[in-house]
């Protein structure tokens, strides 16, 4: 017996052992070795793999027989023999392939998202019975782990079902494929960079390419979608099996996203990241469990990196230059077996992360939050950094990373630690109780709220009570007495940050508010927040009243923040005249 060119035998399920004289050549013998040229003994990643329902094949009626159809990520795509192949059994007759496969597809369809390991090509058969091809390359392909159509990816009807195949079709495109949208579901990748290593499996980002979560799978414009209605997973958890604390992660995948080599093109938007178990002893996989970037600089948007594991930067590990761009993401839940229980940057290593948060993290050595060594200077503009293990930030190596409107409260140990010839800069920030202090070692520190004060470099620091609403709960706002209100430097403020991490408008009084949220009081007139505007509060207009273009200077202890709040009510930053127009004919009196 002879079986040539293009089977696939999945042995544990579907035939007997055969005889140890019998020929395989380019076959796939899962959980079997046999002789011939060829073949390969990993799982062929099937649509849906068969199953006997556990009681054995017919018995008990729940028998699946399963898609066979190949995935993009299947070790069997193009790795069959393409060539005429002579049969010695059969007196050297020459067995050609037939024309199609047994959908009636094309037989021989090179699939550019694989590597070729088969023979007589190009172009390469894939073994098995049907040939996986490339789909067409539409403007957007539409991805749905449910969908039941052709599968092409046109709309969302016949929308592709495999996320590592529409990633892939978009990177060959050469700009035909700009926008990948992906319906709510569970997407596990199957690409691996070592084939014979299931957990080298990734979501490779790719330039040009824009990669959408969040959808219904019905929308016809972009901004229909809700990324929180409708969350989109990419998981590392290749079996579907974890649980809590990290239980039953032994198989995941070392990386779930991968963004090494890309630039600001390569978008990833409104997605969740899970998952990912960077546990290799050494090396590259023992960094970056939930994302990793080596010399990249791709663009990440409200994306939620949850629950990811590794030696280091267990949410995240860039390196080498890299520069991505990161705005509403939230990190949380991630836990390093050794540093950088959210981020591990390195090498040069510079994120730029704005309105972003980093909560609840964790590291047995250093730095549950962020650590940044070896000449890695990030960028954090209206971050809320809190109750993370260990410190908050650590910069070590000639690591000066640069902190804007960042409230970094309730953290282990320190708010912002130096080592080793680095020296961070602090601006219109608030540091409150963590458990070592705020700031240990050198650093600029101007227009920033620090617990215990700063006597080091820069100026206009306070250590007054920031008053958040509710620390306890949560709740990192400003109360409304808060001395942090109209206390930053608007001067430090980039000009392309014009929202707080609420989305709220950025500077709402005429000057910014210290930490990521602008406090948001409508100007009532009702000073004393009693519930009407009477001679009390036309008292204390009084005080605050300065004339127009001029800030208001009343004597403590009435702050100014307080009467911007109150009565301007035109929000131009001064209580005049033109205010007390508008709040005249709300006076109701006692």
């Amino acid at each position: 017996l002879a079986i040539f060119g293009v089977c696939v035998v999945f042995l544990f399920l579907m035939i007997r052992r055969p005889p140890r004289s019998t020929l395989f050549p380019y076959t796939t013998l899962f959980r079997s070795t046999l002789g011939g040229l060829g073949n390969i003994g990993v799982n062929p990643i099937f649509e849906r793999t068969p199953s006997d329902g556990g009681d054995g094949w017919g018995v008990g009626g729940n028998d699946d027989f399963g898609d066979v159809h190949l995935l993009a990520g299947s070790p069997c795509n193009d790795a069959g023999d393409s060539g005429a192949d002579i049969d010695p059994v059969f007196n050297g007759g020459v067995q050609p392939l037939p024309d199609t496969d047994l959908d009636g597809n094309p037989r021989v369809a090179e699939n550019l998202c694989v590597a070729d390991t088969g023979a007589g090509g190009p172009p390469f058969v894939d073994m098995g019975a049907y040939e996986f091809g490339t789909p067409p390359a539409h403007p957007i392909i539409y991805v749905d782990a449910s969908a039941t159509g052709l599968r092409d990816g046109g709309d969302w009807e016949n929308a592709v079902t495999d996320l590592d195949l529409a990633l892939c079709v978009a990177a060959n495109s050469g700009g035909a494929v700009g926008e990948v949208w992906v319906a709510a579901g569970t997407y596990r990748p199957a690409f691996r960079t070592v084939a014979n290593d299931t957990r080298s499996a990734r979501f490779m980002l790719a330039n040009g390419v824009n990669l959408f979560g969040g959808f219904a799978g019905d929308e016809t414009d972009r901004t229909q979608r809700d990324p929180v209605a409708n969350p989109t997973i990419l998981s590392g958890d290749l079996n579907g099996d974890d649980g809590p604390n990290f239980a039953g992660n032994d198989e995941n995948a070392y990386h779930v996203v991968v963004g090494s080599g890309t630039d600001e093109t390569a978008v990833l938007d409104g997605f969740m990241i899970m998952g990912g178990n960077a546990n290799a002893p050494s090396g590259t996989d023992a960094l970056g469990g939930g994302i990793l970037i080596s010399g990249g600089s791709p663009t990440l948007t409200g994306c939620t990196i949850k629950g990811n594991a590794a030696g280091k930067g267990a949410g995240m590990y860039t390196s080498d230059g890299s520069s991505p761009e990161l705005t509403r993401c939230i990190f949380t839940e991630n836990a390093a077996s050794l540093d950088g229980g959210a981020i591990y940057n390195r090498f040069l290593g510079n994120p730029r992360l704005v309105n972003c948060q980093i909560t609840s993290n964790t590291a047995a050595g250093s730095a549950g939050g962020i650590r940044n060594q070896d000449g890695s200077s990030p960028e954090l503009i209206d971050c809320l950094i809190v109750g993370n293990a260990k410190d908050a930030v650590l910069n070590a190596g000639f690591s000066n990373s640069v902190l804007i409107n960042c409230t970094i409260a309730d953290n282990a140990d320190w708010g912002v630690r130096s080592l080793s010839s680095s020296s961070p800069m602090l601006a219109n920030c608030i540091l409150w109780n963590n458990g070592q202090g705020s700031v240990s070692g050198a650093a600029t520190v101007d227009n920033t709220c620090i617990q215990g004060g700063w006597a080091g470099a820069g100026s206009g620091n306070s250590d007054g009570d920031p008053q958040f609403a509710s620390a306890a709960g949560g709740d990192y706002r400003l109360s409304p007495n808060s001395p942090c209100i109209n206390g930053g430097d608007n001067g430090r403020v980039p000009p392309d940050v014009t929202v707080d991490l609420d989305g709220n408008p950025r500077i709402a009084q005429g000057i910014v508010d210290m930490g990521p949220y602008e406090f948001q009081q409508e100007a009532t007139g009702d000073f004393d927040g009693d519930g009407d505007v009477d001679l009390d509060d036309y008292a204390a207009f009084a005080i605050c009243m300065n004339g127009p273009n001029v800030p208001p200077s009343p004597p403590l202890p009435t702050t100014p923040a307080m009467c911007l709040g109150a009565f301007d009510v035109n929000a131009d930053n001064d209580v005049d005249l033109a205010d007390f127009a508008i709040l005249a004919p709300v006076f109701v009196g006692p």
